[in-house]
């Protein structure tokens, strides 16, 4: 008898995420590794036992996926990142107990065309090579950037700090203070409903006092079911003008923040990128 093909995974009402597919991987690794792409995904797949031309998988391979690419050097390894955020959002919201029974998210149409936008802009080759280029994902830059995440949400009084670089397909808390449940376990969101990622495009601060009433962010997942209100961030801008991701506090309602805690955040973050192109390696000789 000739086994059923897999079935696709059920997109989650509540958030409206479907899980990653094996070909939308291997579209990443081709935007990302040009023309090695094919012998890099064989490779990556050989090693975590995945058939190359796969596209319905389940979760734990879709994982073993991403933690081999991560693995792999410059872009590739960003694309790895990337993914996982994404495959373990699904399954850790898929866990959560009572499952998906929060019912379907709001339809809101502006929001659902911006969260088109967001995931299928086309991703700067000069930003994410600057990505690439930084030590954003070792040990010792999750320890030092969880004491920037913790300093700025101490000094502003806000529940959540975060260092949040944005990535191809999903936003990535390099570090972060206070965060929990499904949040604090994957370390990041798909991209689409990043409020970080607004400043990527516009290079300047963005602040929302209570997102639940904002036009463009009261439908956004993480607004309507993870409590995210308050919203301060100022972009990350390297010294050769990339915007990597935002320096952000998270909070309850709050009306007053003005042009004088931006200039302390903005500090803030300058403080973040320098601490990161510290450890830049040294162009060769």
């Amino acid at each position: 008898m000739v086994p059923a093909p897999p079935s696709p995974l059920p997109r989650l009402r509540s958030h409206g995420l479907s899980a990653p597919t094996g070909d939308e991987f291997r579209a990443a690794v081709r935007r990302a590794a040009g023309p090695d792409a094919d012998a890099v995904w064989v490779r990556v797949c050989e090693r975590v036992g995945v058939e190359p031309a796969a596209s319905l998988l389940p979760v734990e391979r879709l994982e073993a996926l991403a933690d081999a690419l991560s693995a792999e050097p410059g872009r590739i390894g960003t694309v790895g990142i990337a993914l996982g955020v994404r495959t373990r959002s699904y399954r850790a919201l898929a866990a959560r107990p009572g499952g998906d029974e929060d019912g379907e998210r709001s339809f809101d149409p502006g929001r659902r065309t911006l969260e088109k936008l967001l995931r299928n802009r086309p991703p700067s080759d000069d930003r994410m090579s600057e990505v690439a280029g930084l030590d954003l994902f070792s040990p010792e830059a999750r320890s030092r950037l969880d004491d920037a995440a913790r300093r700025a949400a101490d000094r502003f009084g806000a529940a959540i700090g975060l260092v949040s670089i944005v990535l191809e397909d999903a936003q990535y808390f390099a570090g972060s203070h206070g965060l929990s449940g499904w949040l604090a376990e994957v370390q990041g969101t798909p991209v689409e409903w990043s409020f970080c990622a607004t400043m990527v495009r516009t290079r300047e601060p963005y602040v929302v006092p209570d997102a639940t009433g904002d036009v463009v962010q009261r439908a956004n997942p993480l607004v309507e079911n993870d409590g995210v209100a308050f919203y301060a961030g100022v972009p990350l801008v390297t010294s050769r003008g990339q915007v990597i991701g935002s320096h952000c506090i998270i909070g309850a309602p709050r009306d007053g923040f003005g042009e004088e805690d931006l200039a302390v955040l903005r500090q803030l973050a300058d403080e973040v990128v320098a601490l990161l192109e510290s450890t830049r390696p040294a162009p060769a000789p």
